[in-house]
């Protein structure tokens, strides 16, 4: 599997974004299935079972889960809840929610 790193993000989303979407069920998200997103918001919650998960919400709680690549926990393990922070991961799909799996930092 090529690290996220390496790849070229399709589009860039914010939370607000986000929100707007799920009024028409992420439907305008199919194309990016596979493919790699930027997405920015506040985290809202910070898990750690081998590798670090976060779900991050805007006002509107809309959730997005992100699965994070091992070699980003040194990294996550400075960040808390309510940080803002910029990620990049492989989007997987919608729930109630936005999936992203190896997912990075982004500067």
């Amino acid at each position: 599997m090529t690290p996220t790193q390496k790849l070229k993000e399709v589009a860039t989303l914010n939370t607000e974004i986000v929100a707007n979407m799920q009024n028409s069920n992420f439907l305008s998200l199919e194309k990016y299935i596979e493919k790699p997103l930027v997405l920015k918001g506040n985290i809202q919650q910070i898990s750690y079972d081998k590798s670090y998960n976060l779900m991050i919400l805007n006002k509107d709680s809309i959730w997005i889960s992100c699965e994070f690549q091992k070699d980003q926990n040194e990294i996550l393990k400075q960040y808390t809840k309510g940080d803002h922070i910029k990620i990049k991961g492989i989007y997987k799909g919608a729930l109630n929610y936005l999936v992203l799996l190896n997912c990075i930092i982004e500067n």
